[in-house]
């Protein structure tokens, strides 16, 4: 222990002779262990900690995008997959709050919010009943949206609000910390009530979806179920769907790859 702190003793008087040298070492240390460090933090923040959501392990998604209707038959077909769902990021211009603003938003297909396994703080979630065409205008908002916007009120569940000149009603929060896989949306809304246009149009590929993995199933399995469903989408919409690879990877692959 003696001649440890003669060496530290040592070196420290030394340091002081050459402050030049020390004040180099010491940024260089400090810039390595600080870039260190925010490295760490993406790389545990982005790839190692669990998405979050239900089980994510058991969470799928087809690459590339996707239609409703060709979603909407892998999920009546598949037996590997029990739920499918999709969104497509699109903004609503919010009014009656303040000077109008673009929030960023999302149209939401088939079981999503099922799909993904997260309850709401407050109210409930859209789910495939309220995807249909001339449905009622329905709305789940984030967490961030409801303190920035609704006062963190907890009596907001029915209230109305106006997007993109149209009036719809709010039924449910989201809970802190609660995102989408792609995107910082805030609003959420069916697809078919929000933009019927694109609703039955196999064309409309756009979508980004995700599906939930039958306990006990594996995802090869699964591939090769949706390359069978996938065949025949092709044979029976080919201006579509002919020549189509589908190609099922893990959630967590898409998001991080």
């Amino acid at each position: 222990m003696e001649s440890l702190l003669q060496d530290i003793r040592y070196g420290l008087r030394m340091l002081r002779k050459t402050p030049g040298f020390t004040a180099v070492a010491i940024l260089t240390l400090a810039l390595g262990i600080g870039a260190n460090t925010a490295i760490f933090s993406v790389v545990n923040a982005v790839l190692l900690r669990p998405l979050p959501y239900r089980d994510p392990g058991r969470l799928v998604s087809l690459t590339s995008g996707q239609s409703l209707p060709d979603v909407n038959d892998f999920a009546a077909q598949s037996r590997t997959i029990t739920r499918f769902g999709a969104f497509g990021e699109w903004p609503l211009d919010l009014l009656g709050h303040g000077e109008p603003r673009s929030i960023p938003s999302a149209l939401v297909g088939g079981s999503l919010f099922e799909t993904l396994g997260v309850r709401p703080l407050l109210g409930r979630t859209l789910t495939a009943a309220d995807d249909q065409l001339g449905g009622a205008h329905v709305v789940v908002t984030s967490y961030g949206f409801w303190k920035t916007y609704l006062s963190a009120d907890s009596n907001v569940i029915g209230s109305a609000l106006t997007l993109s000149g149209v009036p719809y009603t709010v039924i449910g929060v989201m809970p802190a910390g609660f995102e989408l896989p792609r995107g910082t949306t805030q609003l959420w809304i069916p697809l078919k009530v929000g933009y019927p246009e694109a609703a039955n149009v196999r064309a409309a590929q756009f979508l980004y979806a995700i599906g939930r993995l039958r306990d006990g199933a594996g995802i090869d399995a699964a591939q090769a179920e949706v390359d069978v469903i996938g065949k025949r989408l092709g044979e029976l919409y080919p201006e579509a769907d002919r020549d189509r690879h589908w190609l099922l990877v893990p959630l967590h692959q898409r998001v991080v790859g």
